[in-house]
């Protein structure tokens, strides 16, 4: 498969028409149709932006999926550990490498009774 099949797929994967494809990265729709028929080629600002709108673009490129593509979620919880205090990563760091077991003890119980979590009061600590 090359480029222009690979990038035609995409398209397709989001069941877009070529104008509605074009328009969301900023080309007219004939110079997406000629990206599609390998015509020519997209310069760095569009490859750019179907990287931001999450699209493989190693794999666009080459053929080749990428081996560090992360999902949504996982690009939230980088973005959020990086903006997080010392603190807050050591504890995340903590419970990720937590057992279950532990896991399940630390809980707290919020469907309980009265201010019972794991097994104490939540007021005072026991």
């Amino acid at each position: 498969m090359h480029f222009n099949e690979r990038l035609r797929s995409i398209r397709e994967s989001k069941n877009l028409t070529f104008e509605r494809f074009a328009a969301l990265f900023g080309v007219s729709t004939r110079t997406q149709k000629n990206y599609e028929k390998g015509a020519t080629k997209p310069d760095s600002d569009y490859l750019l932006q179907l990287h931001q709108s999450g699209e493989d673009i190693l794999w666009l490129l080459t053929g080749k999926p990428s081996q560090n593509k992360l999902t949504a979620e996982e690009l939230l919880l980088l973005e959020k550990f990086r903006t997080a205090d010392k603190r807050k990563q050591q504890m995340v760091l903590g419970l990720l490498i937590m057992d279950d077991e532990k896991i399940q003890q630390s809980v707290v119980n919020i469907g309980g009774v009265g201010n019972q979590a794991a097994g104490g009061d939540i007021n005072n600590g026991k």
